[in-house]
């Protein structure tokens, strides 16, 4: 497990799931992928906290859904070719995706009128990009010898990132403000049955 081979050559499984970058990678996908799960999951409640009509936050998730798939076509080709002609290496193209998320975010955090479609077809695209991004860089790191235990183990991240993330951090903050908003009322929460 302390003996490892170089970058590139066939890892075992414990070293693999030990090294520093199968660490870096889990933070970038629990952080990349947990952020943009907890972006699009709560997009309703933003769009209707920000004031827009029904309707209209009925129609983020199309360009969500579209952006995703050119995402996931993006990422491939377009890292294969920066790879081959630019020797631009994928975990760099990893770190821009979460960079350009960061702006999507940014536009739900400093919001103007409209910045929901923006953020929602950055936040769509950047997902998709990411995920196959990770594959690949897996594959890359440790060859193919253990890849699908490898592979399913940074799956494992996409669910885990969503729960920590969606449930644990942005529901109890959300209960937080609910608590506070129904003490300016005068109200108590009360416990359901």
């Amino acid at each position: 497990m302390f003996n490892k081979p170089p970058r590139g050559d066939d890892y075992t499984i414990s070293q693999a799931l030990f090294s520093i970058d199968m660490l870096i990678i889990f933070i970038a996908t629990l952080f990349g992928l947990g952020s943009s799960f907890t972006a699009m999951d709560n997009l309703g409640q933003i769009g209707e906290a920000l004031g827009y009509k029904p309707q209209a936050i009925n129609t983020f998730v199309s360009p969500h859904s579209i952006w995703n798939f050119f995402g996931q076509i993006f990422s491939g080709f377009t890292s294969e070719i920066l790879l081959m002609k630019y020797k631009i290496p994928r975990p760099l193209m990893l770190t821009l995706a979460l960079i350009l998320a960061s702006f999507g975010y940014l536009l739900i955090v400093f919001p103007f009128h409209g910045s929901l479609y923006f953020a929602s077809v950055i936040i769509g695209f950047t997902l998709r990009l990411q995920l196959p991004l990770c594959v690949t860089i897996i594959s890359e790191l440790f060859r193919l010898k253990h890849y699908v235990l490898l592979l399913n183990f940074s799956q494992l991240i996409s669910p885990l990132a969503s729960y920590i993330l969606s449930v644990k951090i942005t529901g109890a903050l959300y209960d937080k403000e609910a608590n506070k908003e129904l003490a300016r009322h005068g109200l108590q929460r009360r416990a359901s049955l």
